[in-house]
């Protein structure tokens, strides 16, 4: 059996180049796995890999991955949009 290598939140947010707190936020919305060891969180490390390859393969930055994630995430993206009583 191979041991899968646990990153921490720091570990994460240096390799994909965003906040620690982003991971965190990808973690709670299911953007990232993650198992807990102790009282933290980890992300598996072939998580991590296979998001930076989807955005290599995209031929995109991770950020602008996360912004099209927190978007679809985003209860506004699939609100309807209406300004007045007559739906214009």
């Amino acid at each position: 059996m191979t041991d899968v290598r646990l990153l921490s939140h720091s570990q994460v947010a240096e390799r994909l180049g965003v906040d620690r707190r982003t991971v965190s936020r990808m973690i709670g919305l299911g953007q990232l796995p993650a198992v807990w060891v102790g009282d933290r969180s980890k992300v598996p490390e072939p998580a991590v890999e296979r998001f930076v390859a989807v955005a290599l393969a995209a031929n995109v930055s991770t950020q602008a991955i996360l912004r099209v994630l927190a978007l679809l995430n985003s209860e506004r993206a699939f609100a309807p949009h209406v300004t007045g009583e007559d739906g214009r």
